[in-house]
């Protein structure tokens, strides 16, 4: 949520044409999140499943897909309770 906050005021910055940063610090902005978020993904396979290297890798790929869809499923929930509704999307 506060990763959001930081791209509005971005946003508004950009609105107010008082921009002041390079297209490699966006570039930056936008992807270490991701990482952070696929870091925390991964460590938490590791802690709910500790046994992560002895089942065979179709049962591990499985795991790491359910973390996964419950990690989409908690952001949409988030985004959902803010108020974001679908029909934004189709108006954009």
């Amino acid at each position: 949520v506060g990763y959001h906050h930081v791209c509005k005021s971005l946003l508004r910055k950009f609105e107010a044409r008082q921009n002041v940063k390079s297209h490699v610090w966006f570039r930056w902005f936008n992807e270490i999140p991701v990482i952070v978020l696929l870091v925390v993904v991964l460590l938490l396979g590791r802690w709910l499943w500790p046994d992560w290297t002895t089942p065979p890798a179709w049962v591990r790929l499985w795991r790491l897909l359910a973390l996964l869809a419950a990690g989409g499923g908690a952001y949409l929930a988030a985004l959902f309770a803010l108020g974001f509704r679908m029909r934004e999307l189709r108006e954009a």
